[in-house]
């Protein structure tokens, strides 16, 4: 993964800040005695964006629209799939192909 990959999930896109993240990359240059208190707010901070994200009624993550369970069940492999080693990725990926062949039978 290059650095211009997000690594990202749609909820974090949607409950993190320019900000927020601005906030998080000073933590590791502050005295140690400040990064617990930081880190705190941060995830206070977090706790806000993720209240105020469920409580507007328009606001969704609907990620995959489809209500048919194989479909379902490849959108989550292929977006946990990013999140993984190489090896996981392999493993990922044999699964989706032998669930793709017990499917379309």
């Amino acid at each position: 993964m290059n650095e211009n990959d997000s690594i990202f999930t749609p909820y974090d896109e949607m409950t993190q800040t320019k900000e927020l993240q601005i906030i998080k990359s000073i933590v590791p240059y502050l005295p140690a005695n400040k990064q617990k208190q930081f880190s705190l707010m941060i995830q206070y901070i977090q706790m806000i964006n993720c209240l105020n994200l469920f409580s507007d009624s328009n606001q969704t993550l609907v990620a995959a629209e489809t209500t048919d369970p194989a479909s379902r069940r490849t959108a989550i492999l292929n977006a946990v799939k990013k999140f993984c080693t190489p090896k996981e990725q392999e493993t990922i990926d044999t699964f989706l192909s032998i669930f793709s062949v017990l499917d379309n039978h």
